[in-house]
This record gives structure tokens, C-alpha cells and sequence, in this order.
């Protein structure tokens, strides 16, 4: 029992700082995207949406991190890696928000061929990229700074950014 609260402990642990920080983007782009539509308001849908949207590419990039294409340049300065993770992330995130818009196709087109002969004209492919604008310079910036934790280590990284001392340990 304890090695399995230990292992949920862990992914819990992974899981957590990237869905916060994708939880605060996602509500980012979807505020953004109510301003570009005019709507100055965050819907209960938009919020509930960005939310389930950080929960799946938080746990989507845990799973890329584990693909062995993803850390390509481990021994070469960090911006190799994190433009590198950028482009990888990036792609998973074009394919994800395209599914976002062609499931709802899908289901009033009453099918997948149907809703493929529709989709050019149904997406609002401003809207679209603009979106994915964003989110890919989101992803540089976390790619970004989670290479500057995994050069400095977590506790030299929260020493130095939030000015909080590291705890020593004693032997």
C-alpha cells in the first residue's frame, strides 16, 4: 500500500505544475479569445473548457516526456531542448485543438466524412491560429523554464526566483 500512495504521490507531484500552468493559459487564450470575439466575459463552458484543456496537455506532456525522441539534446545547452520540446509540444497541441473543433463537426455533420467536406469552411481559421499562436509562445516560455529547473535543480531555482532559502539537511 505504501509504494502505491508513493508512486500517486509522484505523478501527482509530475502532474501537478504543468496543468496549473496550463489551467492558467488555457483561461488566458480562452479571455483572449472572448476579447478577439468581442465577448468580455468568461463563460461557465469557456472556463470549464480550458480547464479539462490543462488537465489533458498537462497529462499529454508527461507522456511525451517519456517518448525517447523527446529529450534529444540532453548534453547541449538548454535552448537546444527547449526549442526542441516546443516544436514537439506544439505539434501535439495542433492536433489536440484541431480535434477540439472537428469533433463538434462530427457530431452535427453526422459523421466523419461529412464533417471533413465542411470543416475549411466552418473553422474560423483566424481564431484558430491565432490560438495556437499564443499557445506555442506559452509552451517556449515553459519549455523554457523547466530547463532552467532541470540545469539548477528545484531548490536552487526557487532559492534564487522567489528568494526563499534552501533547507540544509543535516547527515
Amino acid at each position: 500500500m505504501n509504494r502505491a500512495a508513493a508512486t500517486i504521490r509522484r505523478e501527482l507531484g509530475e502532474l501537478l505544475p504543468p496543468t496549473l500552468f496550463f489551467f492558467v493559459v488555457f483561461h488566458v487564450v480562452a479571455f483572449v479569445r472572448g476579447l478577439m470575439l468581442e465577448d468580455f466575459g468568461i463563460t461557465a463552458t469557456t472556463s470549464i473548457g480550458a480547464t479539462v484543456g490543462a488537465l489533458i496537455v498537462g497529462k499529454a506532456i508527461l507522456i511525451a516526456d517519456k517518448l525517447p525522441f523527446v529529450d534529444l539534446f540532453p548534453d547541449r545547452a538548454s535552448v537546444y531542448n527547449a526549442v526542441w520540446k516546443t516544436g514537439v509540444y506544439g505539434a501535439l497541441a495542433l492536433g489536440l485543438q484541431f480535434l477540439e473543433e472537428f469533433v463538434p463537426l462530427v457530431v452535427e455533420h453526422q459523421g466523419v466524412v461529412a464533417a471533413s467536406r465542411h470543416v475549411v469552411e466552418q473553422v474560423h481559421w483566424p481564431r484558430f491560429w491565432a490560438t495556437h499562436i499564443l499557445l506555442v509562445l506559452f509552451l517556449l516560455f515553459y519549455c523554457a523554464a523547466a530547463e532552467v529547473i532541470r540545469t539548477l535543480g528545484a531548490a536552487k531555482f526557487t532559492e534564487i526566483f522567489l528568494g526563499l532559502p534552501t533547507k540544509k539537511r543535516t547527515p
